[in-house]
């Protein structure tokens, strides 16, 4: 091939990847050439319109396009959509071809059937008849097509309950396309939210106020709740299990009071600590319950709930302070409590008050339990008070321990430098 022509032919393709009807302007040559009209049909299946008659009609080819697209058999020659034998091997390859198939061909059961049994979904372009036929039904089920049989299949106790059952139709969405009546029936409602408690949504309105149907859907997904009538929705341990179900994420969906119920709360948050992030005003003043949070909280248990953001990996490695941060300011400032929570993470000195960040006792209380705790110590109180002067020794030993933490602005300290100038002999021990 000449240069000249190399560089038309990719600038045909780059063409055609923004227009199907690109390739119309190659030349001749270029619409029966088998391996350029096969990258034309990859870009756009409208593309095999334009290619030569030979090529439409050449049932090797025919298969080898749709192959690269099944929906470029529409565009093969007359000849080729009339052969029957042609069609079979295609609806192997894709049963969804039978969209293009004369209605002649959809109305054949073998050549529906060897569709179906390549793709469920396929039996939405059988004839009506066929629609119909249970058989085929099953199938087109197994193979996930349950929402394109006919509208009385899909009333058919019977068929539904198989659905419901079928490896093809996941997680018990059948009931979202079973018909008005059968999901409103007890029995068919009760097997759906077994498999799948989401799909309680398409219950009828009666249902979704049945406490028994509600607590088997909560029970296989938390999130049900969501789909729970009004009034269960506030009855509180149906609440209280859904929290637990949904690590805490079906909170949003109680009713108003136990969205401010301490236990419920609790339950959320010790699931994932975003839930603090919008707990009740009072709570945050509560020492006993941010004290139970950060004794009873599992990290480990909601990696794949949170995001990868700065502040909630922090969250996540940290210990068990971290409900400090979003207590009250009163609480912040309570010396006794914060020397509890810091017994269980050093580094909850960061939320403390800025008096009690100064306040050496709690800072030695901190480091007890992590080093990296003297980054968030109020250096500029301590430096200027007597505590390093009349502990110098104790005072360089931390300085010792955790100097290559202390950010450079607070090792910049006078005072600080004036106690280990005093003291050159305990640096470094």
């Amino acid at each position: 091939m000449s240069r000249m022509s190399k560089r038309q032919r990719e600038f045909s393709l780059r063409d055609i990847r923004n227009s199907a009807d690109a390739l119309k302007y190659a030349s001749a040559e270029r619409w029966g050439e088998k391996k350029f009209v096969l990258e034309a049909i990859k870009e756009h299946c409208a593309s095999f319109q334009y290619a030569s008659e030979e090529l439409q009609s050449d049932p090797n080819f025919v298969l080898d396009s749709i192959k690269a697209d099944f929906r470029s058999y529409q565009y093969a020659s007359e000849e080729i959509l009339q052969d029957r034998e042609l069609l079979m091997k295609a609806v192997k390859v894709c049963g969804l071809i039978l969209e293009y198939a004369s209605e002649e061909f959809r109305n054949d059961r073998e050549i529906v059937w060897e569709a179906v049994k390549h793709d469920g979904e396929a039996i939405r372009f059988a004839s009506e008849e066929l629609r119909n036929d249970r058989e085929l039904a099953i199938e087109a089920i197994n193979g996930g097509g349950f929402f394109c049989v006919s509208e009385e299949l899909r009333s058919d106790r019977e068929i539904v309950l198989i659905a419901l059952h079928s490896d093809g139709e996941q997680d018990g969405h059948a009931l979202e396309h079973a018909s008005g009546e059968l999901r409103g029936d007890r029995s068919i409602v009760w097997e759906a939210v077994k498999q799948d408690g989401l799909s309680l949504e398409y219950a009828s309105e009666e249902l979704r106020d049945d406490r028994s149907i509600v607590w088997e859907a909560v029970k296989q997904s938390g999130l049900a709740l969501e789909y729970a009538s009004e009034e269960l929705r506030g009855d509180r341990n149906l609440v209280l299990e859904a929290v637990r179900k949904s690590h805490g994420w079906a909170l949003e969906f109680a009713s108003y009071e136990l969205r401010n119920d301490q236990e419920i709360v609790l339950e959320a948050v010790k699931s994932s600590m975003l839930f603090l992030e919008s707990i009740p005003e009072e709570f945050r003043h509560k020492r006993k319950f941010l004290s139970d949070i950060a004794m009873r909280t599992d990290h480990s248990s909601h990696h794949e709930f949170l995001s990868a953001t700065t502040e909630i990996e922090s969250y996540m490695y940290s210990d068990r302070g971290w409900p400090l941060k979003h207590s009250s300011s009163e609480l912040k400032g309570n010396r006794d409590f914060i020397l509890e929570v810091l017994k269980e993470d050093g580094c909850a000195l960061e939320y403390a008050s800025k008096e009690l960040r100064g306040d050496m006792d709690v800072i030695l209380e901190a480091l007890r339990k992590d080093k990296l705790a003297m980054q968030y110590a109020d250096i500029t109180k301590v430096a200027k008070g007597s505590w390093c002067t009349d502990n110098p020794k104790l005072f360089c030993g931390i300085l010792s321990l955790v100097g290559c933490h202390l950010p450079s602005k607070k090792q910049k300290l006078e005072g600080l430098f004036q106690v280990m100038r005093e003291n050159p002999e305990l640096i470094g021990k």
